[in-house]
């Protein structure tokens, strides 16, 4: 699903509701309403991704490397 508004993406979002805390899902949630003033909606693997940082299972520079490493085979 590539989400086209802010709601698709609280949607895929919501779906990790149950792994994230009330705090970790409004960090998010925020993020993805700051990248929609922009007119850029996360898709399922984006939101995955911050979901693991935002769980500490990845590092922030791991998910900067998992982000350019999809976009040079992209």
């Amino acid at each position: 699903m590539n989400p086209t508004c802010k709601d698709d993406c609280i949607k895929i979002l919501k779906t990790y509701q149950d792994k994230l805390t009330p705090d970790q899902y409004r960090n998010i949630e925020k993020a993805i309403g700051h990248l929609a003033l922009e007119g850029m909606y996360p898709d399922q693997v984006e939101i995955e991704r911050a979901v693991r940082a935002e769980r500490n299972e990845i590092t922030h520079e791991q998910a900067k490397a998992e982000i350019l490493n999809h976009h040079r085979t992209s």
